[in-house]
């Protein structure tokens, strides 16, 4: 019983966490739709902020890793100098994405990073490799922080929905 409890206490404390959805642009607003992604999903991401914020440039080194890895089994060399970028980028995603803010600039974000799949020809199975080896570096931090695994598996679907 004292269990219900702490899920409702803690539910209730996501549920204060500040997030919104302002995309402007009414494409994207329907795609967020189709993807059933709610207010609740980036307040859960808000509320894990603290834990996850400073681990940030470890889930972007690990991402970046994942990229060079794709990219070396698809037989593509990228320039090394590219391995700050991507870092940078993912980085930069990681805190916005934890921000519980859903924008333009986010969506900015996502539209550069598929930019740079196309420069390089990366095909598209292998995009969506790179995605859920970006959403499993944040699900691993996820886990490794959050002490509840109810608590984590509630935020890794938030985080799927929203990076999908």
């Amino acid at each position: 019983m004292s269990d219900q409890w702490n899920k409702a206490n803690w539910l209730k404390k996501v549920k204060e966490q500040p997030a919104e959805l302002s995309i402007s642009d009414h494409r994207i607003r329907r795609r967020i739709q189709l993807l059933n992604i709610h207010l609740f999903d980036l307040q859960l991401l808000r509320w894990v902020r603290p834990f996850l914020i400073r681990l940030s440039g470890d889930i972007a080194e690990a991402t970046t890793e994942f990229v060079f890895d794709l990219f070396k089994f698809q037989s593509t060399l990228l320039p090394r100098s590219l391995s700050a970028t991507i870092r940078d980028k993912n980085i930069e995603i990681t805190q916005m994405l934890l921000s519980g803010v859903l924008d333009q600039r986010f969506i900015h974000s996502c539209r550069e990073q598929a930019l740079l799949c196309f420069r390089y020809q990366l095909d598209l199975s292998n995009q969506i490799a790179l995605s859920h080896g970006f959403i499993n570096c944040i699900v691993e931090a996820i886990n490794r922080q959050v002490s509840r695994r109810e608590q984590a598996l509630i935020i890794s679907k938030a985080l799927e929905k929203s990076l999908t």
